[in-house]
């Protein structure tokens, strides 16, 4: 909601798609299909209910794409069904599936792409219709995340080869020639309006106060720094849910960058201290099984090199293992170019659902049998259960109030931010205080006792967070899990929006770009969408961009009225909530805050 959906209502509002003023620069200029595809979604259905879809639909699109890959090699039914049900079960793209990032529908494109290649290479012979959906579909990639151009390096090498060999160096050209407009033909508006806005076709240049550093690309490619990315990349997916193991994942890794010569931290390739953990958020989650598989995967293929006789078994054995290197090369790429980032599981996805078709000719033996088989899928699907039924931000079953009910969990301090909890005498006959801010539980309780608090503390909300499922709460309140207070301070503004009546025009200024603005267009006290927003804290790098700001009559901000300079004379009143401030001018304004003249912080 920072981003994508933010990028796409300011789009709605300000009825184009050109540049507007904002202090979260990358709603600028990254890639834009996907928020093309958000935009036609809400505009079509005049709601955001329907956002997700895009991703839910491109993982199911990426798997049966895979299976049409698969095809390819000649598998039989059963080969080609135990790949689907490897790809839908992916940890990461079970969580991604249902937001509105952009790494599904970049490997969807992505796995079309390498569909495509792959039969023009097969057939031997230059098929246009074929050239065309190849280079749509890594053009189309792209546009949505660069990543889908990395990895699609070696297989263009490789489809380039097959042209020049089978149809000639001319025919080569002519493709290569057409890809070039098609390109040209998508990105050029992209690039040409970046280029005008910040002198630069992809991002603001380091002179810019946009510019945020090399924030994702290395500084210097390195052997040393492409194996450290290749590491701790790899070491994204072995997290446990034990604390000692993953201390030793940790070890590990520090180890082997020690055997490197090479900082593990280093900031020309990473962005953050690598930690080993397991997590079921959706930027986060590895994908253990799935990894070990893969892994084993490639230990198998290198294997093959001395089995003669697996090799005459396979009939597609030099497509096959052609196919594993370029993939493995692409992910070298990632790797040497891409600074390793604690979020890197899920731009990773289209390596893992890539790796399907080669594995699944290399298991065909084990495959056959029925037991091993069965097995298998019945691994892949309850290890998957937990990312579909307990996802922190869209929780089917709330495994997390159950476990604490089940066990009798009780804090051991409380606050008085739920007061009603203070006054009942049953919880203050067990919870002590010194100084009437925190109360502290006496020891010594009984399990049945901590069922009586338990619940107690239940129904008067003190786990409603942790009770919060999809099918419970509002619809409003399924943006903010996991944010509470938040929640309440966004409903309070609205709240008192809806009182203060009219149309208005409403500035914003953050802190930190991560604050949210979205789910003001989306509450139904801020009357369906009629009040503007913009925001009034940015660079002077964008204040002549198309969109110009109007003047405003309310401002929300994180930073307090007498930091934003405001006369007593202006302000009609100050609303003070838990994180923001909510100041009613007396007159409309049109100051701006400018990054070169404030620094709030």
């Amino acid at each position: 909601m920072t981003y994508h959906l933010t990028r796409v209502q300011f789009w709605i509002q300000n009825k184009n798609v050109k540049f507007y003023q904002t202090q979260f620069q990358f709603q600028l200029f990254y890639n834009v299909l996907s928020e093309y595809w958000l935009l036609t979604t809400i505009l079509l259905s005049d709601s955001d209910l329907f956002v997700n879809v895009i991703q839910y639909f491109s993982m199911l699109g990426s798997a049966l794409t895979v299976v049409l890959i698969t095809g390819i090699f000649g598998v039989d039914l059963r080969s080609k069904v135990f790949v689907f049900i490897f790809c839908i079960t992916l940890p990461i793209g079970i969580l991604e599936s249902t937001t509105t990032q952009n790494d599904y529908l970049s490997a969807y494109f992505f796995l079309n792409f390498l569909y495509f290649c792959l039969l023009l290479i097969q057939h031997k012979k230059l098929e246009w219709s074929l050239i065309f959906w190849c280079v749509t579909s890594i053009i189309l990639g792209g546009f949505t995340k660069y990543t889908a151009f990395l990895f699609a390096v070696p297989f263009c090498v490789w489809l380039t080869i097959s042209i020049i060999k089978n149809a000639g160096l001319f025919s080569a050209i002519k493709v290569g020639l057409f890809a070039i407009f098609l390109f040209c033909l998508v990105f050029f508006p992209f690039f040409y309006r970046n280029y005008q806005t910040f002198g630069s076709i992809l991002s603001p240049l380091p002179t810019s106060t946009f510019y945020a550093g090399n924030a994702y690309t290395v500084e210097h490619i390195s052997i040393e720094a492409t194996l450290s990315t290749m590491i701790k990349n790899a070491g994204i997916h072995l997290g446990l849910p034990i604390t000692s193991y993953n201390q030793q994942i940790k070890n590990i890794v520090e180890k082997a960058h020690e055997l490197l010569h090479y900082s593990s931290g280093d900031l020309n390739s990473s962005l953050g201290e690598y930690q080993a953990v397991f997590t079921l958020t959706e930027d986060r989650s590895g994908n253990f099984f799935h990894f070990w598989i893969i892994t084993f995967g490639f230990v198998l293929l290198g294997l093959s090199f001395f089995r003669k006789s697996f090799q005459k078994s396979q009939k597609y054995y030099g497509v096959m293992v052609s196919y594993a290197i370029l993939l493995f090369v692409g992910l070298l790429i990632y790797s040497a170019i891409f600074k390793w980032q604690w979020f890197h599981s899920r731009t990773q996805i289209s390596f893992f659902l890539a790796s399907a078709p080669f594995l699944v000719l290399l298991f065909r033996n084990f495959l056959k049998s029925t037991v091993l088989y069965l097995s298998s899928v019945f691994l892949l699907v309850l290890l998957a259960l937990p990312y579909v039924y307990v996802n922190p931000k869209k929780t089917i079953l709330p495994v997390r109030y159950l476990v604490k009910k089940t066990l009798g969990y009780v804090p051991i301090e409380l606050d008085n931010h739920i007061p009603a909890i203070l006054k009942n005498p049953v919880i203050l006959k067990f919870y002590h205080t010194k100084d009437n801010k925190v109360w502290t539980l006496d020891g010594g309780q009984s399990y049945s006792t901590k069922i009586t608090i338990n619940q107690i503390l239940a129904d008067a909300g003190f786990y409603n967070e942790d009770m919060l499922t999809v099918f419970t709460g509002t619809r409003f309140d399924k943006y903010f899990f996991g944010n509470v207070s938040q929640n309440n301070d966004l409903v309070k503004i609205a709240e008192i929006l809806d009182k203060n009546g009219g149309d208005k025009t409403i500035g914003i200024v953050y802190k930190s770009h991560t604050m949210l603005v979205y789910p003001f267009w989306k509450l139904p006290q801020t009357n369906q969408g009629k009040n503007t927003f913009e925001y009034i804290y940015y660079s002077k790098e964008i204040k002549d961009v198309y969109n110009q700001n109007k003047p405003y009559s309310y401002i929300i901000s994180t930073v307090s009225p007498k930091k934003l300079a405001i006369s007593d004379n202006d302000i009609k009143k100050i609303y003070r909530l838990q994180d923001y401030f909510l100041i009613e001018l007396s007159r409309p304004s049109t100051k701006t805050y400018y990054w070169e003249e404030y620094k709030f912080k």
